[in-house]
């Protein structure tokens, strides 16, 4: 088996792992989850940052913030993972495919404007 990624602590990072474990606060709450979120937020000097369990609520999290709603439409790239889809849909909204360049594997701009409609949000 190919692994995806390997654990590299340190010992300062295995005590703390261990600390956090013990403490049974290793999901949503507790002291290094609320240090970690305030550390973020000063880093970029705002005045909140919120920790979540994973990427796909975070993307479900930034389509409500930018002002994503029911019945909205979404560009996002052809080729991704299944997350973005899936975050675009919890949220209401319908994801609209567009190819990528074969070079960048990013959205090429060619093919946004003939996915846009008078549903797409865009800011």
């Amino acid at each position: 088996m190919i692994p995806v990624s390997e654990p590299n602590l340190s010992k300062e990072e295995l005590k703390n792992v261990i600390d956090c474990v013990k403490s049974n606060w290793i999901s949503s709450s507790g002291k290094y989850l609320t240090e970690f979120e305030d550390k973020f937020a000063r880093y970029h000097d705002v005045n909140h940052a919120v920790a979540l369990s994973n990427g796909t609520a975070a993307l479900e999290v930034a389509l409500h913030a930018i002002g994503i709603k029911e019945g909205d439409e979404v560009i996002i790239p052809s080729f991704t993972i299944i997350s973005v889809a899936l975050a675009v849909i919890r949220v209401g909204a319908i994801p609209r495919f567009a190819d990528v360049d074969k070079d960048t594997w990013n959205i090429d701009p060619e093919y946004i404007n003939e996915l846009i409609t008078t549903k797409t949000n865009y800011m």
